[in-house]
């Protein structure tokens, strides 16, 4: 499906009023490392987050959504959280991003 110009344009209107949410700047900052759409295998289920940012001492799962707040957003996040959590020792932390209008619910 084409975008027509005012949606791409209302779409990257909010890609960045996402970035730039004072919540969301540390995890687009060149201090961290990042890893989009990376996936993790959880009892045979393919787990694929938007983003992982890692520092030195942790990592932050983030989703983005378009739709309203939803508790299964979150336990997908935390199913998220668990899987890295596993493989590291660092503190794993979850953040849901919900896109129009913008707003950041911790997990």
């Amino acid at each position: 499906m084409k975008m027509n110009t005012a949606d791409w344009l209302m779409v990257m209107e909010s890609v960045k009023s996402a970035v730039d949410h004072p919540a969301c700047k540390r995890w687009f900052s060149d201090d961290v490392e990042v890893f989009v759409e990376q996936e993790v295998l959880l009892n045979g289920t393919i787990l694929r987050p938007d983003r992982v940012v890692e520092d030195e001492n942790s990592l932050t799962i983030i989703d983005f959504k378009t739709g309203s707040p939803d508790k299964k957003h979150q336990k997908q996040v935390q199913s998220y959280m668990h899987a890295f959590g596993n493989m590291t020792h660092k503190e794993v932390s979850g953040a849901l991003v919900y896109t129009n209008p913008v707003e950041v619910v911790m997990v």
